[in-house]
This record gives structure tokens, sequence and C-alpha cells, in this order.
């Protein structure tokens, strides 16, 4: 960011044009000292070096004088510093990857559909370290809650399903909420929450969904619970044929409602791309950053180099002036 402290004295670099403009105004209109109606009775002779370069101490001398007037201008060059003042809340969002969540319900199925949204709910955040915990037949922390947001978006859009990890396939959502606590245990953030998304009901875990949620509410942790899928059969695969593969949805709401309610969070339904949006906003209306913004600028002069320059470039032009292109009055 560039300023003038004194800009009032810009004008002045016309004064050099509006000489030049009058001194040429004079030249046309005084008369020869000798008129001649041809030239062809003078030799023809080229400019000597001398004589082309002539002008170049006046080029020296406005240059100058430019750089003068800038540098008493007093350009300054503004550094703008911010500072923080608060700290931002703790996230880990707890997802699901068991095989259920390849249903195609959501397009193109849930897991694509969830992580995109994940993303998209990091970009919504500014100041807020974010982690990420995997659950199937157990519970895996995948990413420790960072600010770095290019990373931690790459990483998402890297997750799979369970059974490409080598994992067992089944639903453990206990351990998830689990796994996301612990994560969050050490925390010194004013706010810390979970986002758990499932489309399954608990069947493995050696943690109860419902004691995990008491002992997250006792260290203060809120849990938002999501819940996606569509009701009754959802189309899962394509067989041999080019057939859907049907299978009945087992979403376990009433537990994923007591969780968050033990907690002090809240439960969303998801059926669509939209819902999804809505909840992200929600939970990110809800759920805000404590943080303000300083915006300090500091001033650096820069002028004085210019008129270094600008003493250079005079003494230059005396120098010339006074040898090569003196004139006798």
């Amino acid at each position: 960011m560039l300023r003038f402290d004194y800009w009032f004295l810009l004008p002045l670099l016309l004064l050099p044009f509006w000489q030049l403009s009058r001194h040429q105004r004079d030249a046309i209109k005084q008369a020869p000292a000798i008129a001649v109606s041809t030239l062809q009775i003078f030799p023809k002779t080229p400019p000597s070096l001398k004589v082309r370069f002539i002008w170049i101490p006046n080029v020296l001398r406005l240059v100058a004088y430019v750089l003068a007037i800038i540098a008493f201008a007093r350009p300054q060059y503004g550094l703008v510093q911010e500072t923080i003042v608060g700290e931002g809340i703790e996230i880990v969002m707890a997802l699901d990857i068991s095989s259920s969540m390849q249903a195609l319900d959501l397009s193109p199925n849930r897991l694509e559909s969830a992580k995109r949204e994940i993303i998209r709910f990091i970009d919504l955040r500014d100041y807020d370290r974010i982690g990420v915990v995997l659950f199937a037949n157990e519970a895996y922390q995948y990413v420790p809650p960072t600010l770095d947001y290019t990373v931690l978006k790459k990483l998402v859009d890297h997750i799979k399903l369970a059974r490409e990890y080598g994992f067992d396939d089944h639903t453990a959502i206990g351990m998830g909420l689990s796994a996301a606590a612990n994560m969050l245990r050490e925390s010194t953030a004013p706010s810390r929450i979970i986002i758990l998304l499932t489309d399954g009901s608990n069947n493995a875990g050696s943690i109860a969904p419902n004691v995990a949620a008491s002992a997250i509410s006792t260290l203060g942790i809120k849990v938002y619970t999501v819940g996606i899928g569509q009701e009754g059969r959802i189309p899962f695969a394509l067989d041999v044929e080019g057939n859907y593969i049907y299978r009945q949805s087992d979403l376990d709401e009433p537990t994923l409602i007591a969780i968050a309610e033990e907690t002090g969070g809240n439960y969303y339904r998801v059926q669509d791309i939209e819902t999804f949006n809505r909840v992200y906003n929600e939970i990110s209306t809800l759920e805000k950053s404590e943080i303000e913004r300083n915006m300090q600028t500091n001033w650096r002069d820069i002028g004085g180099g210019l008129v270094v320059v600008a003493i250079i470039l005079l003494l230059l032009d005396l120098f010339f002036r006074y040898t090569i292109w003196f004139k006798i009055p």
C-alpha cells in the first residue's frame, strides 16, 4: 500500500511541462535572425554526437526535478498487520465408513456426498482447528485437529470405505464418539464440538453410544448428530445385470437424538444434498468463533532514496553542462 503524506505537492510535477510548452510558444513567435530562401548553399554535414545528444542535460534535470517533488511529497509504503484476539473452537468430524455408506440414495453415494459437504463445511470456518475420526467396526483417528485446511481437505477427499482399508464392516458409534472425545480431551479451546455422521445403528464396539455420550457430556463437549439417508428400502449397488440391489435402511434415530440431547447438541436428518447444506450452515451459525481482528498499518518512508538519485542526476547535469556541452555566453 502506497500513500503520499504531503500529496498536495504532487501538482508541482506539471510545472516543467507547462514551462516547456511556454518555451515552444515563445520560439515560434521569435523571428529568425537571418532570412534565407534556401539551404542548398550550405554543405550537408551529418550532426556530431555532441549535437545529437544535446538533450541529455535537460532530461537529467527534468528527471531530478520529478524525483525531488515526489520525495518532498513524502511517499510511504504501508505494511498491514493483522492481530487475532481470541481463540477459535475445536471440531472433530466423526464419519461412518461402513459399507452402508455406499448407498445410492444420495448422489453419487452417501460417503461421497458426506465428504463433499465436510469439505464445504471446512471452507465455512476460519480459525477453528478441525480433526477427523473414521469408524466402522472400530474407530480410527484419521486427522488430528489442525488449521491446515488445504491438507485437511485433501485427506478428507481420499477417505474410502472400511473394506478398502481392510477393516471389518460394522458400525461402532460409541467407539467413534470416544475416539473423537479423546482428540478433544486436552484441548483448551473455549468451545469443543463433535459432528457425528452415520447412516446405521450401533452393532459393534465395546462402548455403548449412551455411555460415550454421558462421558462426553461431563467433559463439556457438544455432539451434533447427523443421520444420513432416506427411509425404507434403499438402492445400494447394481448387480451384474444392471439392476439395483436394495436393502432396508437401519438408521437408529432415537439413539442419535438421545446423544445430541445428552450433550447439548442437535440432531439432523439428511435425506438430500440441500438438507446437508442447511445442516452445516446451521451448525456454523450456532458454533461461532470468538475472534476479533485488529488491523494496523505500519508506514515506512521511502523518499530518501529518491533524494539521493535526484542529487546524483543534478551533479551529472552540472558536469555535462560545464564540460561536454559548455556554452560561452
